[in-house]
């Protein structure tokens, strides 16, 4: 018991009996300080919550970078894996093929870049369309009051001057 409880419980007795005052006081008293520690309690909670919120976040966002990290890896291994099997493949064909041929294997691979960038043949007819939309877009350039002279390019150093 505290003093003040040790008092109150003299002062009951010596009035012969227990006041409800009194008795209302106290636990009002007691009610109030259970009140304060269970809001204590919440708040320390409520703090712990909010630290591992705080943790959890910046552990997620960190994770989320690695995975886009691994990700990129994968896909670049992946990449190269796909190239290697390639050129294996590749090397098995010439392998098959007697082997060693290394200039064929040059001509197939520089064969195939070209085709890969040069469009299909043109018709005669279809060049001759070209050239009559390249003849008429020369002319159009020509009347345009912008059009740069050989004289500015030259002076731009964007060509050399002819020589003499």
């Amino acid at each position: 018991m505290t003093d003040r409880e040790t008092q109150l419980a003299g002062l009951r007795a010596s009035v012969g009996g227990i006041d409800p005052v009194l008795d209302q006081a106290a636990n009002y008293g007691r009610g109030v300080r259970a009140v304060q520690k269970v809001v204590h309690e919440q708040g320390q909670v409520m703090s712990a919550a909010l630290s591992n919120n705080h943790l959890l976040y910046h552990t997620n966002k960190k994770l989320v970078a690695e995975n886009r990290e691994l990700k990129a890896a994968m896909e670049s291994l992946q990449r190269r894996f796909d190239i290697v099997s390639e050129r294996n493949t590749q090397l098995e064909k010439t392998l098959a093929n007697g082997g060693g041929d290394y200039f064929l294997a040059l001509y197939t691979e520089c064969r195939k870049t070209l085709d890969s960038f040069l469009s299909d043949a043109m018709t005669s007819e279809q060049l001759r369309k070209k050239l009559d939309e390249m003849e008429a877009q020369k002319k159009e350039l020509q009347s345009l009051p912008e059009l740069v002279t050989e004289a500015e390019l030259i002076e731009m150093e964007v060509i050399e001057p002819p020589r003499q």
